[in-house]
């Protein structure tokens, strides 16, 4: 007994040895394999789950409300005009910015009497689960995507990216006779200075918080909280303490997943879709 006790032992001390000889590099590059699986994994789900590319918690927010206002009119579409109204929201920073430029609820009033029921609306809604956009959101939506990505170099379509849009397609929605004194044009691009300034400002402040490697979870929180949020951890210096907790949390539940057999049910479905369909001769 005691015999095999000792061959044991050395079994275990030669694993040890021959674990000990692996080469850094092999170390290196499993982690490097192990990583990319995760984030693929991540990519995948992800991309289950958003059409565009990532949206902030304010635009969300923002969305939340436009659908609200089209729904207490009973019109459940949501369209240009109650985006629009949506902007008034003292919640979202860029509400700030439009009062500077007298650009408020009761200066859309003047030009839609329709909407004068309205007031009564703020301060009480709730999320709709169910909603519908029209053609030119849905355009403007798009447009936005391409300026976070193309121009603003940035992976999230906050507020601000989606007003400069909305001011850069006026023929589905003039953003200028809600400006006082609009046809000075000044103050159009004045305002449009503003909002840019704002967009870098916030991009610059929040990528010199986050490590380069970080950056793709820091956007994922991004989605998650508000940029006032955001600010309070930039001055407190503990955003990119967050991050890696919160990167911690996310890797902890992609692992859960077994990818092959989301992918396997997935290509079983494909499968039987396409040996189902009927074709004309």
């Amino acid at each position: 007994m005691q015999t095999k006790t000792n061959s044991d032992l050395s079994k275990i001390k030669k694993n040890e040895a021959l674990d000990s000889n692996i080469s850094k590099e092999k170390k290196i590059e499993f982690e490097k394999r192990r990583r990319n699986q995760i984030y693929k994994t991540l990519d995948y789900l992800l991309s289950n789950i958003t059409y565009f590319n990532f949206f902030s918690a304010d635009l969300i927010a923002l969305l939340k409300t436009g659908f609200e206002i089209s729904n207490f009119f009973e019109d459940h579409i949501l369209s240009l005009d109650y985006l629009f109204l949506a902007y008034f929201n003292s919640e979202i920073e860029i509400s700030f910015i439009l009062n500077k430029f007298d650009i408020s609820i009761d200066s859309f009033y003047k030009k839609n009497k329709n909407f004068n029921n309205l007031k009564s609306f703020f301060n009480q809604y709730d999320v709709l689960p169910n909603f519908k956009i029209s053609e030119d959101v849905y355009y403007i939506l798009k447009k936005a995507y391409f300026n976070t990505c193309k121009r603003f170099k940035t992976k999230l379509i906050t507020p601000e990216i989606l007003f400069i849009t909305l001011m850069e397609n006026n023929q589905y929605f003039d953003i200028t006779k809600f400006i006082k004194d609009y046809k000075d044009q000044r103050k159009f691009y004045l305002l449009r200075y503003e909002i840019i300034k704002k967009i870098y400002d916030d991009e610059t402040s929040f990528y010199n918080n986050v490590k380069k490697n970080q950056l793709y979870f820091g956007y994922l929180l991004r989605a998650q909280i508000t940029n006032n949020h955001i600010k309070l951890l930039i001055k407190k210096n503990k955003l990119q303490e967050c991050v890696i907790f919160f990167r911690n949390y996310i890797i902890s539940k992609v692992l859960m997943f077994d990818i092959s057999i989301i992918l396997k049910s997935q290509l079983y479905k494909l499968l039987k879709e396409f040996n189902s369909r009927t074709y004309s001769n």
